[in-house]
């Protein structure tokens, strides 16, 4: 994954924002300006 992709996460689509050394990803919902989280690549259901 790189920054820019498309991911589905808790049943909503969100795009990568930063991808960190240790495994985890900053991602923000598409639809959402300011709702950003952190998580692991194996929380996230697939690639769009």
């Amino acid at each position: 994954m790189k920054l820019g992709d498309k991911v589905l996460y808790k049943n909503d689509l969100y795009e990568i924002l930063y991808v960190y050394d240790n495994g985890m990803f900053e991602i923000k919902k598409i639809e959402m300006l300011h709702k950003v989280e952190l998580v692991y690549e194996d929380d996230i259901v697939y690639y769009v």
